[in-house]
């Protein structure tokens, strides 16, 4: 054990020398490839000492045109190796509500943008920044920017392919279907292959562990409509939209699994306020009945074998099919009265309603209720109750997120 943790704490130092002393020289040999993987791990360009923003306000956007171009073919080629439709969220479509245009791009950094603006105007350069006048003409600034780590960033390598995420909550299967767990909403995937399973489409996917920040190799299914599908790697999709997505899914299933907690003592309540006062002799009777008709059930099957079958039997299966008959009309002499009674009673209780929303009254499937609403089982009925404080604080997580997450996808 002990000769297990110094190689495992070697490989740990070596590891960090070879990152601590390889991305600066990396840095000054290759500026443009590394301003390229950092814009991949930012969602966002980013200038460096090498490469840089350019200095014509008009043309700010052509370093994002690039970045999308690449995370849109990446996203491509990651749907195709997976079978997915390539209609689901592009990256592109998670850069839209933050790009305004070629003149003011949200998503390049302030420094860069204020050092362009300046180089424009005739002005200074910021500290730190320097020119380079390309070939075509094009003035480009070159200012020097730290990367902040992603904090939910995979500690293992990314494995590129298209990014799902549990909308609310899931079972889970393996390979022949069998039911081996649940997900909770907000649980991060991505889809290796898709399938159709009795008309169902379903997804082979990994998942992503977010306390440990790794890919696990577990090789896990869901359903396809289960998931939200995107057509980029979570290696390759923006920050911000990624984790608003993230976030806002694992805030519905957690509102969801309250929700149910609270539906139950709802349930629990409407039956103890509206219980049938014939309940306990109905059971008692429909138990009864419920024996009878078992054995009578079972006669049949005897009588019919008999039939295609020399069974010496034949006769006794007759009588007692008989006797059977007779012990039916006694039985429904004290059945048929329990059942009209009790009948009758849940009938003159039962409360007719409009089409169920499980959400709430104003609920779509992509929203939640202060006042959810609750489906009686066996019962033409609802109910309508108060959220909780723990439910109403995600709600409103939900509603913040809801313009990013929205913007994205409008119906989730």
């Amino acid at each position: 054990m002990i000769r297990y943790l110094v190689k495992l704490l070697v490989l740990c130092v070596v590891g960090f020398a070879i990152v601590w002393f390889g991305l600066p020289p990396f840095k000054k040999a290759a500026p443009r490839a590394y301003a390229q993987l950092a814009s991949l791990l930012l969602g966002r360009p980013v200038a460096v000492e090498g490469t840089g923003e350019i200095a014509d306000a008009g043309k700010a956007g052509q370093i994002i045109g690039g970045a999308l171009a690449k995370a849109g073919e990446a996203g491509s080629e990651a749907l195709a190796k997976a079978g997915l439709p390539s209609n689901a969220p592009s990256v592109a479509d998670m850069f839209k509500n933050r790009k305004k245009g070629a003149a003011t791009n949200e998503t390049a950094s302030v420094e860069a943008i204020a050092a362009a603006d300046a180089v424009s105007n005739g002005g200074p350069l910021p500290e730190g920044a320097r020119t380079e006048t390309q070939e075509d003409g094009t003035v480009v600034v070159y200012v020097e920017e730290e990367l902040p780590p992603d904090p939910r960033g995979a500690l293992n390598d990314d494995p590129g392919f298209p990014m799902g995420i549990v909308i609310t909550n899931s079972f889970y299967y393996d390979a022949r279907g069998n039911q081996l767990g649940f997900f909770p909403g907000g649980t991060v995937v991505e889809t290796l292959e898709t399938a159709n399973a009795g008309g169902k489409m379903v997804c082979k996917t990994r998942f992503f562990h977010p306390v440990k920040r790794l890919w696990q190799d577990d090789e896990i299914w869901f359903e396809a409509t289960d998931l939200l599908l995107l057509n980029a790697p979570y290696q390759d999709l923006p920050r911000k939209e990624r984790d608003a997505l993230v976030d806002y899914c694992t805030a519905k299933g957690k509102w969801v699994s309250a929700y149910e907690k609270l539906a139950e003592k709802a349930i629990a309540k409407y039956a103890a306020d509206h219980k049938n006062p014939y309940e306990e002799e109905y059971r008692a009777a429909k138990a009864r009945h419920d024996e009878l008709m078992g054995r009578i059930s079972e006669n049949k099957k005897k009588l019919q074998w008999s039939q295609t079958h020399d069974d010496p039997k034949r006769g006794q299966y007759l009588q007692e099919g008989r006797t059977l008959a007779a012990e039916q009309r006694e039985e429904n002499k004290a059945w048929v009265p329990v059942l009209t009674k009790w009948q009758q009673w849940e009938s003159a209780h039962m409360t007719p309603t409009e089409t169920f929303t499980p959400g709430g009254e104003d609920a779509g499937f992509g929203r939640v209720s202060a006042r959810p609403r609750v489906a009686i089982p066996g019962k033409d009925d609802v109910v309508t109750v108060e959220e909780t404080a723990t439910m109403k604080a995600l709600r409103e997580q939900m509603e913040a997120l809801e313009p990013t997450v929205h913007a994205i996808v409008p119906g989730i």
